[in-house]
């Protein structure tokens, strides 16, 4: 599966548009009295078309694989199935969480059952002088804790993250919303150099492989791997760059170190392919803005950093060629 593969562009879009449309249909027949919406949900299920938001998720997802969409095909179907969505009159927060679930290929996960409480009658406190707080030592305690920051799965609001997907984001807040009729926690990620926002669910964070910023060490583990010796693929563009799109997405860093390692020669090579080029340009990115929030530098500072190591790396090997 190539960069490029897939249909023509017209043809993706207009396979967007026809998800985006069926999705809206299924979205605003919340407005419908349940006897019109059993009749209309019936003739959809009769025609082939999905009757349900799940359905509608693995169909479109079904059509990035059948229809071995690559890099470019795969965005401009998504585009248009939000462009759609937005202008059908789906709201942001709603769009984007359905096309995170369309990209994980995942339904609709529904919130349990939960047995209510038993309520237990409230008791009159004992009329007595309240006592300072004291520590167990014995010393009174002079100032309340401060509140710690929300947290849930081991992420607190504020903290940056890596997105598989995006690269380094942070977290905003982490809010419940009301979606297709299941509440659902998530984590608002902000993500600056793509001027987005996304909402995560909580409980999704292991299937979406989202982690936390790596440690100095492996930083240095991830320098180690850019210095060392490039691997020369070979075989066919389309395969090779679909490997390297996979590393570059797949939130690991040393897998992200290695494909700017072995992208470097080619991509500044005027005689290599301009896709090349893209590859590395995106790797490089994705690497230095990681290691510009561990060690608190701006990106541009990073890039200088990496393709320092890269220059000076060749010499080493010529030596040894």
């Amino acid at each position: 599966m190539g960069i490029f593969s897939g249909p023509s562009k017209y043809v993706t879009v207009r396979m967007g548009q026809g998800v985006a449309s069926i999705a809206l249909q299924l979205h605003h027949l919340r407005e419908f009295e349940a006897e019109h919406r059993k009749v209309i949900l019936d003739g959809m299920r009769a025609g082939g078309y999905p009757a349900s938001m799940d359905e509608l998720i693995s169909t479109a997802a079904a059509v990035i694989r059948e229809q071995e969409l690559g890099t470019w095909r795969k965005s401009q179907y998504l585009g248009a199935i939000k462009a759609t969505l937005l202008s059908g009159g789906m709201s942001q927060a709603d769009t984007n969480y359905l096309m995170g679930l369309i990209e994980l290929d995942r339904g609709i996960p529904h919130r349990p059952v939960e047995e209510p409480e038993s309520v237990q009658p409230e008791q009159e406190p004992p009329h007595s002088s309240p006592e300072p707080l004291v520590e167990k030592s014995g010393t009174p305690i002079k100032d309340a804790p401060k509140a710690a920051r929300p947290q849930r799965q081991g992420f607190s609001v504020k903290e940056f993250v890596v997105y598989p997907a995006h690269g380094v984001g942070q977290i905003l807040a982490i809010e419940e919303q009301e979606i297709a009729g299941a509440k659902l926690e998530l984590f608002v990620i902000n993500f600056i150099e793509d001027k987005m926002t996304s909402r995560v669910p909580t409980a999704k964070i292991a299937n979406v492989g989202m982690r936390k910023l790596s440690d100095p060490v492996t930083i240095k583990r991830a320098q180690l791997v850019i210095a060392s010796k490039p691997h020369v693929a070979e075989g066919e563009w389309s395969r090779i760059a679909q490997e390297y799109e996979a590393k570059i997405n797949s939130g690991d860093i040393i897998a992200l170190a290695e494909a700017v390692r072995d992208l470097y020669w080619p991509a500044i090579n005027p005689d290599h392919s301009y896709s090349e080029r893209q590859l590395y340009n995106a790797a490089l990115d994705r690497l230095a803005r990681e290691i510009s929030v561990v060690h608190q530098t701006d990106a541009a500072e990073a890039v200088r950093d990496i393709e320092s190591i890269l220059v000076a790396k060749p010499r080493r090997w010529s030596a040894t060629n």
